[in-house]
């Protein structure tokens, strides 16, 4: 593969022999500059740098730019899974929220490899700094990983390699994850399993290889599974496109890669066996996601607009028309970077039989990600885009259009890898030239780091251990703000008092009456009432009958004690519904609390 990707190196240029004195400076610069533990370093001050917002304060400070604040469902995520370790518990399941029911973690986002290998931190210094941690270390060892891949696997230049891995772990779409979605964020292992599928093709022991493919393949299952699909999907399209113009390459190594892969998938579900039962068929699964995937496409233009997170993203008038929210700027590649790489493309296509597919892989995956209608500038032009075919296939009808660009960023990273390699062998004015080139294209769109702010603390209440008084250890606590989409403080309190006490819904998806997913778990009136108040303030009447029923719901809860934060922006009309539904709260430290009878649902 590196043999018909790389050209032979040009001639020395003689003027360079003019300067015999200040050449060994520069080499001494130039080696320095490319040592791996000073690259490694350059690596994780960035990831450093672009975490800083939450590494002021862990605690208190959250992403500002993610509607869902999905940094509390990962934070929570792997508290449980250091809770799990040292209780015995299932890690893919868990009791602790929407009570009565459960959740199950394996058919939401659980990060599970992640929480594993980070428990020590959680059990020492909490979740929110584990999370800050993971995410700091996943844009490193992504980072890390692609600038092997691009050295060591594919030969290119150590400066080529450097700025290729930086530009697939600091580039667009991965910043935009930055702010909340740890699974996209931590994606080093994609180039190690790349290098593992790559090998099989290579003499040597297939046995020990399948294996290890199969074994790279869980961990990155227990990190995150929408990566696993998109890296299959993406193989199997670039595969196609490679064996019908090189089929004479492709057609001897059919037998060893289905040896290979067959050991390898083998290996997998023999681990996953029980995982994947639990997700797809186990208790609290469902099918489906509970939003249109079709209501998040790529926008056509945003593919020449700067990301947000970016130098030229904070320069340019907002994009607010080409985006859903700043996590899913997946295909804001900024007009240079994209003119460059169409360029490249255009240059390498008929010299380069890989790089050929690899571009075509890449438009099929920019097609999908523009949805069923092909939206320019936020406006609908009424075009069906290919996303319409595939939408009701499985796995498909699980993943937003936009997604598919995900795939695209490694490719142009490709691209300004080979680009950067070929210019380096070039003569100096030509050289400079291209480098000026590439400075145009990637300098604006050098990372910033996302957008944090404070976020509620948490009640004296709860962090002084006084709840103790009124839960006992492993029973229900009625968090008001409840748990929902509109706050999840709720599972906040409950990760800071590790996890002691349970809590009725929550921040996941779950089955609804039919089987099909939707947000959170089964709304009981007294908690639909609740989350209206939440939502607009409103009250409405409260009646002998709603008082019924909100014993009810408690006992169902097992519920015992309903306890009002002390921070909303509906508080007084908080306090006055609890209040009608169960008379007047007792004042302990910052809040309100109601003791309850678990057994009735009756407050007293």
């Amino acid at each position: 593969m590196t043999a018909e990707l790389v050209e032979e190196r040009p001639p020395t240029v003689t003027g360079a022999a003019k300067e015999p004195e200040k050449k060994p400076r520069r080499q001494r610069l130039s080696r320095l500059a490319t040592t791996p533990r000073l690259i490694a370093a350059g690596y994780l001050l960035t990831s450093f740098l672009l975490m800083i917002g939450l590494w002021v304060n862990p605690i208190g400070r959250h992403h500002a730019d993610n509607p869902g604040d999905d940094q509390v469902l990962f934070e929570w995520v792997l508290g449980h899974t250091a809770r799990a370790i040292t209780h015995g518990e299932n890690p893919l399941f868990s009791q602790l929220l929407n009570v009565p029911d459960g959740v199950n973690l394996m058919a939401n986002t659980s990060v599970v490899a992640i929480g594993l290998v980070l428990a020590p931190i959680t059990l020492l210094f909490g979740a929110p700094v584990t999370y800050v941690l993971a995410m700091t270390l996943g844009l490193f060892g992504t980072a890390l990983a692609w600038c092997h891949f691009f050295k060591r696997y594919l030969k290119l230049t150590t400066a080529a390699s450097v700025v290729a891995a930086g530009l697939c772990a600091f580039g667009p779409s991965s910043v935009a994850h930055a702010n909340g979605h740890l699974n996209f964020t931590a994606t080093f292992m994609v180039p190690i399993i790349l290098i593992a599928i790559l090998r099989l093709r290579e003499p040597g022991n297939l046995l020990r290889k399948s294996v290890w493919l199969g074994l790279l393949l869980v961990v990155q299952i227990f990190i995150g599974e929408e990566v696993v699909f998109l890296l299959a999907l993406f193989m199997a399209v670039f595969t196609a496109v490679y064996a019908i113009t090189e089929w004479h390459v492709v057609k001897p190594l059919i037998p060893r890669y289905l040896k290979g892969l067959t050991i390898a998938g083998l290996v997998s579900l023999a681990l996953l066996a029980y995982p994947l039962w639990l997700q797809f068929l186990g208790p609290q699964s469902y099918s489906g996601i509970p939003w249109p995937p079709e209501d998040f496409p790529a926008d056509l233009a945003s593919f020449a607009a700067f990301p947000s997170d970016s130098l030229g993203g904070r320069v340019q008038l907002p994009n607010v028309r080409l985006r859903h929210n700043v996590t899913e700027e997946n295909t804001f590649f900024g007009l240079p970077l994209a003119a460059l790489t169409i360029v490249l493309g255009l240059m390498f296509f008929k010299r380069h039989k890989v790089l050929r597919s690899l571009s075509i892989t890449a438009i099929v995956f920019a097609a999908l990600s523009l949805g069923s209608q092909i939206r320019v500038n936020g406006n609908h032009t009424g075009v069906w885009g290919p996303y319409a075919l595939v939408r009701p296939l499985p796995l498909f009808d699980s993943t937003i259009p936009t997604r598919f660009a995900l795939v695209i960023l490694p490719v142009v990273a490709i691209f300004v890898a080979y680009g950067l390699d070929r210019a380096s062998r070039k003569a100096r004015e030509l050289r400079r030239t291209w480098y000026l080139v590439f400075a145009v294209a990637l300098v604006p769109l050098i990372p910033l780091a996302p957008s944090t702010e404070p976020r509620t603390p948490i009640p004296e209440f709860i962090t002084s251990g006084e709840w103790r008084d009124y839960v006992d250890e492993g029973g229900t606590m009625v968090p008001v703000p409840i748990s929902e989409h509109i706050s999840f403080d709720g599972q906040r309190w409950q990760e800071a008092a590790d996890f002691e006490f349970a809590v009725p819904l929550g921040a996941f998806i779950g089955p609804d009456s039919t089987g099909d997913g939707q947000w959170s778990g089964k709304h009981l009136p007294t908690a639909k009432r609740i989350l209206k108040t939440m939502d607009d303030g409103s009250i409405g009447n409260v009646t002998d009958a709603d008082r019924e029923q909100a014993a009810e719901d408690l006992r169902v809860w097992r519920a015992e004690a309903v306890v009002l934060g002390p921070e909303h922006k509906y508080q007084r009309q908080l306090r006055t519904l609890l209040t009608r539904l169960w008379g007047p709260g007792t004042k302990v430290a910052d809040v309100l609390v109601w003791k309850v009878d678990p057994k009735t649902g009756e407050v007293g």
